[in-house]
């Protein structure tokens, strides 16, 4: 059985002190089948999003301005670089449908089109010792999820990383192929941040109790969560 922290530093914290992390873990789940239901939940959660944003500007949502001025506050240009959610939504207000790629996929995928909040993970078997929220140094390598080539990261770029590799680039942007969820993942641990206070720490727990409650319907498996507060503390044992 694996030990493993989650581990912010402190640089992080000191840039970001009302950052909150949602982290959601789930053990023995079964990924490998598909459910309808699932799929009727994600196509009702995109009708809502386009009857929301009909008349209501994307970019004024709170959660969305959050995240923007958070990628600008480390250098990256949210316009090309759009936060995890945001690109999300964007793909749904296109018309397009949001694929069913796992059961555990797309159950933080519907997560994030209920509350407009960005989550991503990683199947915990792939991961080299703990997991760390931190700057990069820059020039470090990173495989993008479907990606051919190596890309490097920026100086200055926040990143979550592993003992050996970058896991996700521009704090939510692209996950790592090299540790992604698959049908055959069983493991696995999902983050979502609240990195100013323009998201509430009790919409950050909602959503992560509903995130445990969709993985624990339609993955099975031991599913907990847990919210850290960088005042309080930047480790977690998982």
């Amino acid at each position: 059985m694996w030990s493993r922290k989650f581990i912010v530093s402190e640089r992080i914290a000191k840039m970001y002190p009302d950052l909150r992390i949602g982290i959601v873990i789930g053990e023995s789940l079964l990924n490998n089948e598909k459910d309808e239901r699932l799929e009727k939940l994600t196509r009702e959660a995109e009708e809502r999003i386009r009857e929301f944003f009909s008349s209501n500007d994307l970019q004024e949502h709170p959660h969305i301005k959050a995240w923007r001025n958070a990628y600008k506050s480390f250098g990256v240009k949210p316009k090309k670089y759009r936060p995890s959610c945001e690109a999300l939504i964007r793909r749904v207000l296109k018309g397009e449908k949001i694929p069913m790629i796992n059961l555990a996929v797309n159950c933080y995928l519907l997560a994030e089109l209920e509350f407009l909040l960005p989550c991503g993970g990683y199947d915990i078997e792939s991961i080299d010792g703990d997991i760390f929220l931190r700057y990069s140094n820059g020039n470090e390598e990173f495989l993008p999820i479907k990606g051919k080539d190596i890309e490097y990261t920026k100086p200055g770029e926040i990143i979550y990383s592993d003992n050996s590799k970058v896991l996700t680039r521009r704090w939510n942007f692209r996950d790592s192929d090299l540790a992604k969820i698959t049908v055959n993942t069983r493991n696995i641990v999902l983050f979502s941040e609240a990195p100013y206070t323009t998201i509430t720490t009790e919409t950050l727990s909602n959503f992560v109790r509903r995130l445990s409650e969709l993985l624990r319907e339609y993955c099975k498996g031991e599913v907990r969560y847990e919210i850290i507060n960088v005042k309080d503390k930047l480790e977690y044992q998982f």
